[in-house]
């Protein structure tokens, strides 16, 4: 059962809007880019699980991209499986190529096309997960659970290898196809453990989950002024559309759109701030004319009266 469910992650929302909305040739982009390209692969490896953990029985509770508080920093699990006997942890790797745990030093190879890039080892990722996750539920509930971990191998092609210096450790590696298998032997390991409340374990899970809310810019120390206004054609996606007889219209290809600016204003809520007064919109989405934007302001909420009126976007 599908307690919290899988949505796509804020920071791919706010990635995708910030290489939108930065000059292409932005000293910044390429980086942002291979960030947002590692998010997606990363989100992308979790959409993938979705066959197998259909096999699960349905009394494990499903919890995906569960963030905590420890007390001292945040640990954000990819995806919990619940059960009244056993918690498991799985962390989605979606890699490429030739992957190799070399469990000497730490860190997995990722061989592609000739060139070896190294990664932090997901094995460590794990334990420290379990660590944190086992004394959350401590000082939360007073509840000692067994937890365990597993790094499932999302991408079916990627070939995987292992150093021979972790026999412990290789049980913990499971491709995607076998990971139902693997889940059924822990959850049979732990099968005479005694239940705890499993309703009680959830809402307060639930209820804990905090979204990040790091506002992307300062992260990258881009200023607001850095970034491109405009409303980006729905078609050919180019920041070149004017307003014009009650429409917006794209000189490129010709596009003509009703409602454009509505994504303009979801970038802006994602990349600046969650509310826009007139003359902010006006501004960003190059319409001089206020009346024209008050109109296209009125279908969302506002805060304020006369020129302190703020209208409350949607990160859609």
């Amino acid at each position: 059962m599908i307690i919290k469910p899988r949505k796509l992650p804020e920071e791919i929302k706010k990635l995708r809007a910030l290489t939108q909305r930065l000059p292409i040739h932005h000293p910044k982009m390429t980086s942002i880019t291979d960030q947002l390209k590692r998010y997606e692969a990363g989100y992308n490896g979790e959409k993938s699980l979705e066959f197998p953990l259909s096999f699960l029985q349905s009394d494990t509770l499903i919890f995906h991209n569960l963030r905590l508080h420890d007390g001292q920093r945040y640990f954000q699990i990819d995806i919990l499986l619940l059960t009244p006997n056993l918690a498991i942890i799985l962390e989605v790797k979606n890699y490429s190529g030739t992957v190799t745990f070399d469990g000497l030093f730490h860190q997995v190879i990722r061989k592609k096309e000739n060139i070896e890039e190294a990664f932090s080892d997901p094995l460590l990722q794990v334990k420290r997960q379990q660590y944190q996750l086992s004394n959350w539920l401590y000082h939360h509930l007073d509840i000692s659970m067994d937890i365990e971990a597993l790094i499932v191998m999302a991408n079916d092609r990627s070939v995987i290898k292992s150093t021979n210096d972790q026999p412990s450790n290789i049980n913990k590696i499971v491709n995607r196809a076998y990971l139902p298998y693997r889940i059924h032997e822990l959850l049979e390991k732990h099968k005479d453990k005694p239940p705890l409340p499993l309703e009680v374990i959830s809402q307060t899970l639930l209820t804990a989950h905090q979204e990040p809310g790091q506002n992307i810019l300062q992260r990258y120390d881009i200023a607001p002024s850095e970034l491109l206004s405009g409303v980006a054609c729905p078609k050919c996606n180019i920041l070149a559309m004017k307003r014009e007889y009650g429409k917006w219209y794209c000189p490129r290809c010709t596009f003509k759109s009703d409602t454009a600016h509505n994504q303009a204003l979801s970038e802006y809520a994602l990349l600046i701030a969650s509310t826009i007064s007139n003359r902010e919109a006006c501004a960003f989405l190059e319409v001089p004319s206020r009346f024209v934007v008050l109109r296209m302001l009125q279908n969302y909420e506002s805060s304020g009266q006369g020129r302190n009126i703020k209208y409350i976007l949607r990160e859609d």
